[in-house]
């Protein structure tokens, strides 16, 4: 091509950032998905939630069942319900404590998960919302009681009939499943903060494992593990106060 026709190309000046649509600066895309000017990569384009990640111990648990990084103010139309304490089997904890009696008195038998020694109920791997766990609670209860409002009372019953952002398939964890949540206490307790929920109290939390038999005055005991700095686990009559913080499978 001869010279002057390459003076007669119209060379047009290219578009700006601006007026591509890259206005957005990396503070104003925070959480989001986001794509960089091809002349200016201060300059950005976004817009959307990030996409999911996958769940670890310590991730923070949305309403949808799924795990995102980041301040949960980011999230949009996304709201934390629990923290992930065991990834493998896809388990997360709940973010507040309530403080609820096992069961009414220690004279009434319930043997939903029962076992002898708080060895035993740590080696058995046994989980909160086994099948003969959260339904032989729920009817044994029902059968025992009346009144829903008196029935949410109690521990076990508290999360089977907890709805909360539209799930209803609460359980109330076994002592192994609390000493998972102790393995990784501090990670666990920060997330539910952070995911504004309380910190995993020091105290005791009732499991759903029972202890078979009976104490030296023959009432009827359920499992606790104590989440202080040596985390024990250890067993109380129906009767007595405990944490208790409900889990959910994702």
């Amino acid at each position: 091509i001869s010279s002057s026709a390459y003076a007669a190309l119209d060379c047009a000046t290219p578009p700006t950032c601006d007026e591509l649509g890259y206005t957005m600066s990396s503070d104003d895309c925070a959480g989001q998905f986001m794509l960089k000017c091809p002349f200016d990569d201060t300059k950005l384009f976004c817009g959307g939630n990030k996409p999911a990640i996958e769940c670890e111990i310590g991730s923070i648990l949305y309403d949808d069942l799924k795990c995102y990084e980041g301040d949960p103010s980011i999230h949009t139309g996304k709201t934390p319900i629990a923290v992930v304490f065991d990834a493998t089997n896809k388990r997360a904890i709940g973010l507040t404590n309530a403080n609820l009696p096992w069961y009414s008195n220690s004279t009434t038998d319930l043997q939903a998960v029962s076992v002898a020694t708080a060895d035993a109920a740590l080696s058995a791997s046994l989980t909160g919302n086994t099948s003969g766990n959260g339904s032989y609670c729920t009817t044994i209860y029902s059968t025992k009681n009346t009144g829903i409002t008196l029935l949410i009372t109690y521990a076990p019953y508290y999360c089977y009939t907890l709805t909360y952002k539209g799930h209803s398939d609460w359980f109330l964890p076994s002592l192994r499943e609390l000493s998972d949540i102790y393995d990784n206490k501090e990670l666990v307790s920060s997330s539910r903060v952070k995911a504004g929920g309380t910190a995993i109290a020091n105290g005791g939390y009732w499991s759903s494992t029972e202890r078979t038999g009976t104490d030296s005055g023959g009432g009827y005991m359920a499992f606790t593990f104590y989440m202080g700095s040596n985390g024990t686990a250890s067993y109380s009559a129906y009767q007595f106060n405990n944490y208790v913080s409900c889990a959910i499978s994702y």
